[in-house]
């Protein structure tokens, strides 16, 4: 029985692909992939390719042994996994962001648009800010 491993598509399976091939697996079908997402060429790991977030749902529900995922997303998700190794790729950062004539010391409450509410929240709760946040996968209108 073959060793699972959800990978994340995209960025961090591009960084990732060539750690995994120097520590022996074959990772021809994932270079080749077409729109395959399950990948067995090698005889003792399977690779299936998810988006982030299902990385984590794969694991707490026993469908893979091992899961590759941004430390972003174990954040978010308060997840009970352990990070057990920092592979080094797909650093990201959280930018703040608004208009041009955007006051913040303005008195009314902000509103964030985010695709991590939970680190949003915990952010602006560590400075003492009340604010109104929205989640988002995609662009948002911002002009309400």
């Amino acid at each position: 029985m073959p060793i699972k491993i959800a990978l994340t598509k995209g960025r961090v399976e591009q960084q990732v692909v060539p750690l995994i091939e120097a520590g022996g697996i074959d990772c021809s079908g994932i270079r080749n992939k077409g729109r395959r997402l399950i990948f067995d060429e090698d005889p003792v790991f399977e690779t299936i390719l998810v988006k982030g977030p299902d990385v984590l749902t794969y694991l707490n529900n026993g469908s893979v042994q091992i899961g590759i995922v941004g430390s972003d997303i174990l954040a978010e998700q308060n997840n009970p996994q352990y990070a057990m190794l920092d592979l080094g790729v797909g650093k990201c950062r959280f930018v703040l962001a608004s208009t041009r004539d955007f006051n913040p010391q303005q008195v009314r409450r902000k509103i964030i648009a985010t695709k991590y509410p939970n680190i949003t929240k915990r952010y602006f709760q560590s400075i003492g800010e009340d604010v109104e946040i929205i989640k988002i996968e995609g662009p948002w209108n911002w002009r309400r």
